[in-house]
């Protein structure tokens, strides 16, 4: 079968899986959130550790992080 306009068509709608990760995204998130989690206190205490320009420069950082690998955040 040749390659051509309409299988392409129908080709993208059955690999269209937008805003689903795969299970390797999945997984490594998951993986992710367990660390921070584990970390969460010392990640707390280092962070009051901070000067306050610094402490605002990582929570800038950190919450830019997460609104741009958020559904809707790009």
């Amino acid at each position: 079968m040749p390659f051509d306009k309409t299988t392409a068509a129908e080709a993208g709608r059955k690999s269209n899986r937008l805003g689903r990760p795969n299970k390797a995204t999945r997984e490594l998130r998951e993986t992710v959130k367990a660390i921070l989690e584990s970390y969460a206190e010392t990640m707390e205490e280092d962070l009051k550790a901070l000067e306050p320009k610094d402490r605002l420069n990582i929570l800038v950082r950190l919450l830019n992080s997460l609104y741009q690998n958020s559904p809707g955040g790009k």
